[in-house]
């Protein structure tokens, strides 16, 4: 099967048009809202087997919190995708959780529509989606037509409108030095972001006796991860996962 552009797309994917104007279901395939669905499944290929559902928490803050970071910890290692491309090696290597690194609004409906149908939790780094607004509109468009699980920023702000339409939001921090990580704490204490992804995560296992992990939500260490050692080393840390865009490594367990 081929997209809008003509790219080869895994077989079973099936995906519908770009939603109008006039659809009424945001955030599913077929057009039913998420209520009719019933918001805690989806139908497609996962841990149950092709055409079964596959749990993967409700809508609603709380249990899709739980749903996604129950789905880190089993496999500790996170996808990162950059394009389309990527969703063969997604649906190989069996992640429960994909992060859309870059990406235009129509690949990544694409890629929620594949990560939905598999029981994947998807997140966009909405401050690299070209073609949406980093705005409170841009986020309501990612949680009712694109129908990703929750977000990714650096931007404070985003982090509030995220959890206000429900999705997950992550906050990314850079730790470049230790003002950097003293402001970076400073800013979850206000923002409360649900999760944080520290960049980059070969620099969370050298100084995570710095790092205050007790008084932080759950922390995610991205970047530079590209060989076996360094992803175990990373996974020694109090991180919950890893993400990486490395695809020999999302297959490996923590």
């Amino acid at each position: 099967m081929a997209d809008a552009a003509g790219r080869t797309l895994p077989v079973g994917l099936g995906l519908a048009p770009f939603p109008g104007a006039d659809r009424a279901g945001a955030g599913t395939a077929d057009g039913e809202s998420r209520q009719q669905k019933g918001a805690g499944t989806v139908t497609g290929r996962g841990a149950h087997g092709p055409g079964r559902e596959t749990p993967r928490g409700t809508a609603e803050g709380g249990s899709r919190q739980q749903a996604w970071l129950q789905a880190a910890r089993r496999s500790r290692v996170i996808a990162a995708v950059r394009s389309v491309g990527d969703l063969e090696a997604v649906q190989a290597s069996g992640v429960g959780v994909v992060f859309v690194l870059q990406s235009t609004i129509f690949d990544l409906r694409t890629i929620a529509t594949a990560c939905r149908r598999w029981g994947v939790h998807c997140f966009a780094h909405l401050d690299l989606v070209d073609g949406i607004g980093k705005d409170p509109a841009g986020v309501e468009l990612l949680a009712r037509e694109v129908g990703v699980d929750g977000l990714i920023t650096t931007r404070s702000a985003l982090i509030r409108d995220a959890k206000r339409v429900g999705l997950v939001a992550i906050q990314r921090l850079f730790l470049l030095d230790s003002a950097s990580l003293a402001t970076a704490v400073s800013v979850v204490k206000s923002t409360k972001p649900d999760a944080v992804e520290i960049m980059p995560a070969l620099v969370v296992p050298v100084v995570a006796h710095r790092i205050p992990f007790a008084d932080l939500p759950p922390v995610i260490a991205g970047g530079l991860v590209h060989t076996t050692q360094e992803l175990q080393v990373v996974l020694a840390s109090p991180a919950v996962a890893v993400s990486t865009s490395a695809k020999h490594l999302w297959a490996q367990r923590g």
